[in-house]
């Protein structure tokens, strides 16, 4: 693994951690990861790898565009924890799959 791919996996596990938190930081984090990856994959002839980072990347800029128009907030989902027999069954799934 080059020092570009273990920056770039860092900066993923950052881009969830700040998405978990709800923090608007996750999408310019995760935009550097993915042109990170896009750059990885163009290295190696991956172009199809390439491709898809480079429509993570659009949909990043997308989900922080979006992020910061507050004047939609009615329109947002509200962000909630899964408990009891629905987070057993979700966690049964994973582990079956």
């Amino acid at each position: 693994m080059s020092g570009l791919e273990l920056i770039a996996a860092v900066l993923g596990v950052i881009a969830v951690w700040l998405t978990v938190k709800q923090n608007a930081w996750c999408w310019p984090i995760g935009l550097v990861m993915v042109l990170i990856y896009g750059w990885l994959f163009y290295e190696v002839k991956l172009y199809s790898g390439m491709l898809l980072q480079l429509a993570y990347a659009l949909l990043q800029l997308y989900g922080w565009w979006q992020w910061q128009r507050p004047d939609h907030t009615e329109d947002a989902r509200q962000v909630s924890r899964l408990h009891g027999p629905a987070l057993f069954a979700g966690l049964a799934v994973g582990v079956l799959l």
